[in-house]
């Protein structure tokens, strides 16, 4: 007899081998009991696989193919990288038209570029990390070089740029050590702000001979305008 109160009908017990005590086939598929829906419930979704898929009862996972050699996803660069060029040393002497010299007419170049030097002058954290460039080749030229009075008018030993330089492989040993001993044979200002002040001075109305030395400029690069 069923307990009082119970939903579930006691199972017909057989007696098994050895005193066991087990319930017959025939029993169990008279007393199975489906479980009453209680109307107050909400019906949960079926579970769903991390793409987004229904996964069945008993379904095991699956991970993705692991994508092929030929797949678009792969990135194998099929080309060597380009060779990085050698910035050289100063040239013996600083060219007629640098920015340092004492004798350079004022305003042969950008305001751009007199305001770079002053950077120079910084500490070394606080300056550009880039090498200056002599003005006389194009930036992408073979044989560009270090700026003569920028090596000689700032200290070597505490340019941030000549660190970086050594470090990335775009200087040798021997033109590192080339840019920290230069000396420049012709009379330079002490100093990127003396120098960018002398250039910007007559910026607005550069003289004849600041004229002069802007056309063989011209003529000598192709990347100015």
């Amino acid at each position: 007899m069923p307990q009082q109160g119970s939903t579930f009908p006691r199972l017909a017990a057989a007696r098994g081998p050895r005193g066991t005590t087990e319930t017959t086939v025939a029993d169990r598929n008279r007393t199975r009991v489906r479980p009453v829906r209680d109307p107050g419930l909400r019906v949960l979704p079926r579970p769903r696989s991390l793409f987004g898929e229904p996964t069945g009862r008993g379904e095991q996972y699956r991970p993705p193919p692991a994508p092929s050699h030929g797949s678009p996803t792969m990135n194998i660069p099929t080309t060597p990288p380009a060779v990085q060029r050698m910035v050289q040393p100063p040239a013996p002497r600083p060219c007629a038209s640098c920015p340092y010299r004492l004798d350079v007419p004022s305003g042969i170049w950008s305001e751009d570029d007199y305001n770079k030097l002053p950077l120079y002058d910084e500490p070394t954290w606080a300056q550009p990390p880039q090498l200056f460039l002599c003005h006389q080749r194009d930036r992408n030229d073979d044989r560009a070089r270090v700026c003569g009075g920028w090596a000689s008018c700032h200290d070597g030993d505490h340019l941030l740029a000549l660190r970086i330089a050594s470090l990335a492989g775009q200087i040798t040993a021997e033109t590192a050590e080339a840019i920290r001993g230069y000396i420049s044979p012709v009379g330079l200002f002490v100093s990127g702000a003396q120098a960018a002040a002398h250039g910007l001075r007559e910026l607005l109305n550069p003289g004849p001979k600041a004229r002069r030395a802007i056309d063989k400029l011209r003529r000598t690069r192709a990347d100015l305008t």
